[in-house]
């Protein structure tokens, strides 16, 4: 979890700095924060729960996991649903 936090502080700076001040092309916040945008669209303090927990959720879903091969699993299965939300709001 701890690394989910230093996580979510180093990739908020690219995902704010692509928003441009409302006229960026917001790519880095789609790419990193695809559950922030997609709950509540890339501008406003609403998304900023949603992409402060983000990372953390992920560490506390493949730490709970009982054994190395599905914390592996877990961790391939997040990587995938990430990757896949980005990747279709990208496409919108």
């Amino acid at each position: 979890m701890l690394a989910g936090i230093i996580l979510t502080v180093i990739t908020a700076v690219p995902a704010v700095l692509s928003s441009g001040a409302g006229h960026g092309d917001y790519f880095w916040a789609i790419v990193l924060f695809p559950y922030a945008v997609l709950g509540m669209g890339p501008i406003g303090a609403a998304a900023l729960p949603f992409a402060l927990v983000q990372f953390p959720l992920y560490g506390v879903i493949i730490a709970v996991m009982p054994s190395r091969r599905s914390q592996c699993i877990a961790l391939a299965a997040v990587l995938l649903c990430h990757a896949t939300v980005a990747a279709i709001l990208l496409v919108w």
